[in-house]
């Protein structure tokens, strides 16, 4: 999107021998690149698998004691892969060498458990009413990516890291957290009747 208000209305997006047409500086900067080009050629593929799960059991111990556990979890995995052949701009040919890769996974789990402890009991005209609660949440990220360049032959894509002449780590990370919380409350009424 950025680049078709940068390319010359007049240029059409094909030469007279049906390949794309290029900026008059030829491979020239990035936003002077094909924008037909830059929006048709790229193959991207991006997979993302989503799990949630989320239950309560709830157990009644005596007559107004009640202890409602609940849990939860959600998992979430993605594995995103692109590559760019040599009509475009990143993967133009350098040195008789063609396309761009770029290879992206991630992880993220989400755990979740509360233990609820209530009583409530009438005194008469009397009421008490006490929660405890203890929770606990769980979460870690991981992620990985990488970036291949320089590849002999654009037909076996991103499906051939091998074929790279370069091969370079992008990021790779964890991070985890731990939560723990504890609440408690106790509401008394108490009427007091006037004499």
């Amino acid at each position: 999107m950025n680049i078709a208000p940068r390319w010359a209305p007049t240029t059409p997006p094909y030469d007279a021998e049906g390949n794309y047409s290029r900026a008059p500086l030829g491979y020239g900067p990035y936003d002077t690149w094909n924008p037909l080009a830059a929006a048709k050629e790229p193959d991207i593929d991006n997979n993302t698998i989503r799990n949630g799960i989320n239950t309560f059991v709830e157990f009644k111990i005596i007559e107004g004691l009640t202890l409602k556990i609940t849990g939860g979890a959600n998992i979430e995995s993605q594995n995103n892969k692109s590559y760019y052949n040599s009509k475009t701009w990143e993967g133009k040919p350098v040195g008789g060498k063609v396309g761009y890769a770029t290879i992206d996974d991630a992880l993220s789990s989400y755990y979740q458990n509360s233990n609820i402890l209530s009583y409530e009991k009438n005194f008469g005209k009397n009421h008490i009413d006490i929660t405890a609660v203890a929770e606990q949440q769980y979460s870690r990220y991981e992620s990985s990516g990488l970036i291949a360049s320089k590849f002999t032959v654009d037909q076996t894509g991103v499906n051939d890291l091998g074929g790279a002449e370069q091969i370079n780590s992008k990021s790779s990370s964890v991070t985890e957290r731990n939560i723990n919380s504890y609440l408690g409350r106790i509401n008394i009424i108490y009427w007091v009747v006037p004499s």
